[in-house]
Protein backbone atom coordinates (compact mmCIF):
# COMPACT_ATOMS: atom_id res chain seq x y z
CA UNK A 1 0.00 0.00 0.00
CA UNK A 2 1.25 3.63 -1.02
CA UNK A 3 2.62 6.15 2.04
CA UNK A 4 0.90 8.45 2.54
CA UNK A 5 2.11 11.56 4.73
CA UNK A 6 -1.65 13.36 5.61
CA UNK A 7 -2.71 13.98 9.26
CA UNK A 8 -4.79 12.13 11.11
CA UNK A 9 -7.41 12.91 13.37
CA UNK A 10 -5.71 13.89 16.48
CA UNK A 11 -8.16 11.34 18.53
CA UNK A 12 -6.59 8.63 16.26
CA UNK A 13 -3.05 9.29 16.62
CA UNK A 14 -1.96 11.72 19.58
CA UNK A 15 1.60 12.38 17.94
CA UNK A 16 3.00 15.26 15.97
CA UNK A 17 2.78 13.98 12.13
CA UNK A 18 6.24 13.06 10.72
CA UNK A 19 7.12 14.72 7.97
CA UNK A 20 10.36 12.80 6.85
CA UNK A 21 10.06 10.62 3.92
CA UNK A 22 11.66 7.07 4.07
CA UNK A 23 11.01 3.74 2.44
CA UNK A 24 8.94 1.54 5.06
CA UNK A 25 10.58 -1.50 5.33
CA UNK A 26 10.45 -4.25 7.69
CA UNK A 27 9.95 -5.33 10.41
CA UNK A 28 6.99 -3.88 11.86
CA UNK A 29 5.29 -4.48 15.22
CA UNK A 30 1.37 -4.57 14.03
CA UNK A 31 -0.82 -3.62 16.85
CA UNK A 32 -4.62 -4.88 16.49
CA UNK A 33 -7.11 -4.38 19.18
CA UNK A 34 -3.68 -4.66 21.28
CA UNK A 35 -2.75 -7.57 20.61
CA UNK A 36 0.80 -7.33 18.93
CA UNK A 37 2.80 -9.04 16.49
CA UNK A 38 5.98 -8.73 14.07
CA UNK A 39 5.33 -8.80 10.48
CA UNK A 40 7.71 -8.23 7.30
CA UNK A 41 5.21 -5.85 5.48
CA UNK A 42 2.52 -4.08 6.49
CA UNK A 43 -0.52 -5.58 5.16
CA UNK A 44 -3.07 -4.66 3.19
CA UNK A 45 -6.53 -4.18 4.63
CA UNK A 46 -9.40 -6.80 3.14
CA UNK A 47 -12.32 -6.42 5.61
CA UNK A 48 -15.89 -8.09 5.34
CA UNK A 49 -18.31 -6.19 5.55
CA UNK A 50 -18.51 -6.17 9.84
CA UNK A 51 -15.62 -4.87 10.40
CA UNK A 52 -16.22 -1.94 7.59
CA UNK A 53 -19.22 -1.09 9.76
CA UNK A 54 -16.61 -1.47 13.14
CA UNK A 55 -14.42 0.62 11.13
CA UNK A 56 -11.81 -1.78 12.79
CA UNK A 57 -9.23 0.21 10.89
CA UNK A 58 -9.08 2.77 13.60
CA UNK A 59 -7.83 -0.43 15.73
CA UNK A 60 -4.62 -0.71 14.37
CA UNK A 61 -1.05 0.56 14.60
CA UNK A 62 2.13 -0.25 13.08
CA UNK A 63 5.81 1.07 14.30
CA UNK A 64 8.94 0.87 12.89
CA UNK A 65 12.35 2.42 13.60
CA UNK A 66 11.51 5.37 13.13
CA UNK A 67 8.04 5.77 13.06
CA UNK A 68 4.17 5.29 13.76
CA UNK A 69 1.76 4.13 10.77
CA UNK A 70 -1.87 4.41 10.82
CA UNK A 71 -4.38 3.12 7.97
CA UNK A 72 -6.42 5.75 6.23
CA UNK A 73 -9.45 4.60 4.72
CA UNK A 74 -11.45 6.17 1.86
CA UNK A 75 -15.05 5.23 -0.15
CA UNK A 76 -16.44 3.88 2.87
CA UNK A 77 -19.74 2.56 2.25
CA UNK A 78 -23.01 2.92 4.27
CA UNK A 79 -25.20 0.02 5.31
CA UNK A 80 -28.76 -0.04 5.59
CA UNK A 81 -30.42 -1.96 8.48
CA UNK A 82 -31.17 -5.25 6.38
CA UNK A 83 -26.96 -5.35 5.33
CA UNK A 84 -26.15 -4.73 9.06
CA UNK A 85 -28.75 -7.09 10.19
CA UNK A 86 -27.33 -10.05 7.84
CA UNK A 87 -23.44 -8.77 8.63
CA UNK A 88 -24.27 -10.24 12.31
CA UNK A 89 -25.93 -13.11 11.49
CA UNK A 90 -25.60 -14.97 8.15
CA UNK A 91 -24.10 -13.28 5.43
CA UNK A 92 -21.08 -10.90 5.91
CA UNK A 93 -19.51 -10.61 2.34
CA UNK A 94 -15.80 -8.79 1.37
CA UNK A 95 -16.09 -5.31 0.83
CA UNK A 96 -13.83 -3.28 -1.25
CA UNK A 97 -12.52 0.31 0.46
CA UNK A 98 -9.64 2.08 0.03
CA UNK A 99 -7.23 2.02 2.39
CA UNK A 100 -3.68 3.16 2.69
CA UNK A 101 -0.85 2.95 5.58
CA UNK A 102 -0.32 6.77 6.61
CA UNK A 103 2.84 7.99 8.67
CA UNK A 104 0.95 9.57 11.93
CA UNK A 105 3.76 10.16 14.40
CA UNK A 106 7.56 9.25 14.91
CA UNK A 107 8.20 5.85 16.75
CA UNK A 108 7.61 5.72 20.47
CA UNK A 109 7.84 2.47 23.17
CA UNK A 110 5.88 4.00 25.56
CA UNK A 111 2.93 4.00 22.27
CA UNK A 112 3.43 0.59 22.42
CA UNK A 113 3.42 0.24 25.72
CA UNK A 114 0.11 2.08 26.30
CA UNK A 115 -2.05 0.10 22.97
CA UNK A 116 -1.22 -3.35 24.60
CA UNK A 117 -1.99 -1.99 28.22
CA UNK A 118 -5.43 -1.37 26.42
CA UNK A 119 -5.38 -4.61 24.88
CA UNK A 120 -4.73 -6.10 28.24
CA UNK A 121 -7.68 -4.84 30.01
CA UNK A 122 -10.14 -6.70 27.50
CA UNK A 123 -7.60 -10.17 26.86
CA UNK A 124 -8.92 -13.36 26.91
CA UNK A 125 -5.72 -15.11 27.02
CA UNK A 126 -4.93 -13.88 23.01
CA UNK A 127 -1.79 -11.74 24.51
CA UNK A 128 -0.94 -13.66 27.80
CA UNK A 129 -0.69 -16.86 26.38
CA UNK A 130 2.44 -17.62 27.73
CA UNK A 131 3.21 -14.56 30.00
CA UNK A 132 1.10 -13.09 32.88
CA UNK A 133 0.22 -9.34 31.94
CA UNK A 134 2.60 -8.12 34.72
CA UNK A 135 5.64 -9.66 32.76
CA UNK A 136 4.27 -8.81 29.30
CA UNK A 137 4.43 -5.26 30.88
CA UNK A 138 8.01 -5.87 31.86
CA UNK A 139 9.50 -7.40 28.62
CA UNK A 140 7.40 -3.69 26.67
CA UNK A 141 9.02 -1.18 29.42
CA UNK A 142 12.82 -3.23 29.41
CA UNK A 143 13.19 -2.56 25.50
CA UNK A 144 15.91 0.34 25.34
CA UNK A 145 16.00 0.29 21.42
CA UNK A 146 13.64 -0.80 18.56
CA UNK A 147 15.41 -4.07 17.97
CA UNK A 148 14.32 -4.88 21.71
CA UNK A 149 11.50 -4.20 21.31
CA UNK A 150 10.83 -6.46 18.43
CA UNK A 151 12.33 -9.08 20.74
CA UNK A 152 10.05 -8.88 23.15
CA UNK A 153 6.63 -8.72 21.03
CA UNK A 154 8.22 -11.88 19.72
CA UNK A 155 8.14 -12.99 23.26
CA UNK A 156 5.08 -12.23 23.82
CA UNK A 157 3.69 -13.85 20.83
CA UNK A 158 5.73 -16.91 22.17
CA UNK A 159 8.41 -16.62 19.75
CA UNK A 160 10.98 -17.43 22.67
CA UNK A 161 9.73 -21.37 22.48
CA UNK A 162 11.62 -21.69 19.35
CA UNK A 163 14.00 -18.30 19.20
CA UNK A 164 17.58 -18.13 21.03
CA UNK A 165 17.70 -14.52 20.74
CA UNK A 166 13.96 -13.91 21.90
CA UNK A 167 14.53 -16.60 24.69
CA UNK A 168 17.71 -14.69 26.21
CA UNK A 169 15.83 -11.58 26.08
CA UNK A 170 12.86 -12.74 28.46
CA UNK A 171 15.38 -14.94 30.48
CA UNK A 172 17.26 -11.28 31.16
CA UNK A 173 14.52 -9.19 31.53
CA UNK A 174 12.20 -12.00 33.34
Amino acid sequence: MPLNHAAHDPDDCPRQLCRTTHKMSGPFILIEYGVPHVVDKLPEYQPNRLAVMDESWKRCHAFDAQSEYRQDAHNIPSFGWLAKLLARTVYNPSENIDCEWTVCGQYDPKRIVTLVNDGLKHDDDLIQQWFEARQIRKLLKNADSFDKMILAVRCICGEHEINDEAKQYAHAVL
